[in-house]
């Protein structure tokens, strides 16, 4: 918005000088590329068979079609369609002098059921943490088709437009690179948002015009996001991401490692993480397998925990993070293994689950494919330990022990 500011007051100078400021951190970026000799690898993760197009459009498409609210979407979606065929809308859709007379009813009757539906998923995710992940995609979904109503129908200007579309980009983009490629860290924005655009756009189009003329619909704006924000905090709180409520996480990471902070945890956690602790201990201690370990394959954060350099290309080592750039991995990884000495510590349980409970994780398969080459070029080594085994390279370097 700022730069269309500029733009219209032709302050060149200024809108010179921010695009160069905004394009800084590209262009650091694009030069770390280059001198780490990864470009090539930067421009075939964006444009083969990577996330972007795995997540970002076959999983949010297999999804929709799995969406609770399925029917009602069709629905509006063929009314949308046949309500653009009806008014043969050809123009701009950010020129505000077009009003296409559209079925105010139809509309205004989505727009009611998708913010009780909104209401509805945020009582029963209070309930039920285990639906947040659906949850999060079914608000997805709703802001998507509520916001493109306003966009074509009610026609606001660019401005306005960028502010509307914004939570929806930040949902998808966040769904591509983090958690489990869901828009799990943007739910609260994108039931805020829902409300949000159902009241905002009351005049014409949302709910609140139904009841409430004028502004007076800012009486009750104003409560229902205190109240919605609210209970997300006491959700968030209740249930945490992968762990217990707030109030049961009694164990102290940092009686384990001082650089934990003041992160408590689960009962079973802490042990996992002491007995990861334990373990480094009998193979000789940190200083001793420093930038030769590997934790496999859901434990990122010991690299910098340990203050130690992950010596395979990749530190979350699970098929949806090398999408495209398998035979990359592999070769990564056979090279390190043949040729240096390399310790694998490997999880015996799904680390992603034991807050809850203990599952016996399999490493292999099409989900961590690379497997073939661990037993190919490994062996194991003898290590007491509750939650992991090891796995040590059988690299030429050995020979020189």
């Amino acid at each position: 918005m700022t730069l269309v500011n500029f733009l219209k007051r032709r302050e060149y100078k200024i809108l010179i000088f921010i695009l160069i400021t905004g394009a800084l951190p590209f262009v650091v970026y694009f030069f770390y590329l280059i001198i780490n000799n990864s470009l090539d690898l930067f421009i075939e993760q964006i444009t083969g068979r990577t996330e972007l197009f795995q997540t970002g459009f076959i999983t949010f498409f297999n999804r929709f079609l799995s969406s609770w609210l399925l029917p009602v979407h069709i629905i509006v979606i063929a009314g949308f369609i046949f309500m653009l065929f009806k008014h043969k809308i050809s123009k701009s859709i950010f020129a505000a002098n077009i009003k296409p007379n559209y079925p105010l009813l139809f509309i205004r009757t989505y727009f009611v059921f998708y913010l009780l539906a909104t209401v509805i998923l945020s009582l029963l995710l209070l309930i039920k943490p285990d639906i947040l992940f659906k949850c999060s995609f079914e608000l997805f979904w709703i802001y998507l088709i509520l916001s493109l109503t306003v966009i074509i129908f009610e026609r606001p200007i660019l401005q306005k437009v960028i502010l509307i579309i914004f939570p929806l980009i930040l949902a998808w983009t966040s769904a591509i690179s983090l958690g489990d490629n869901v828009p799990v860290f943007t739910i609260g924005i994108l039931g805020s948002s829902i409300l949000g655009i159902n009241f905002i756009f009351s005049k014409t189009i949302g709910f609140a015009g139904m009841i409430m003329p004028g502004r007076k619909f800012l009486i009750l704006l104003i409560p229902l996001i205190a109240i919605f924000l609210l209970a997300g905090i006491f959700g968030q709180r209740k249930f945490n991401y992968r762990d217990l409520p707030s109030r049961e996480l009694s164990a102290s990471l940092k009686n384990i490692n001082s650089e934990f902070g003041d992160i408590k945890t689960n009962p079973i956690t802490y042990d996992y993480f002491n007995d990861l602790n334990l373990l480094i201990d009998q193979l000789g201690g940190i200083d001793n397998i420093r930038d030769k370990v590997v934790v496999l394959p859901n434990n990122a954060i010991f690299y910098p925990l340990y203050k130690t350099k992950n010596p395979f290309p990749l530190d979350w080592l699970q098929y949806e993070e090398y999408i495209g750039s398998e035979e990359y991995l592999y070769n990564k990884i056979t090279y390190k293994l043949q040729n240096e000495i390399i310790f694998l510590i490997m999880d015996k349980f799904n680390s992603k689950f034991m807050a809850y409970e203990l599952n016996d994780l399999i490493i292999g398969g099409e989900k961590y494919d690379y497997r073939k080459i661990i037993d190919q070029n490994c062996e194991p080594v003898e290590i007491d330990s509750e939650y992991f085994y090891v796995l040590r390279s059988k690299g030429i370097a050995r020979e020189k022990e």
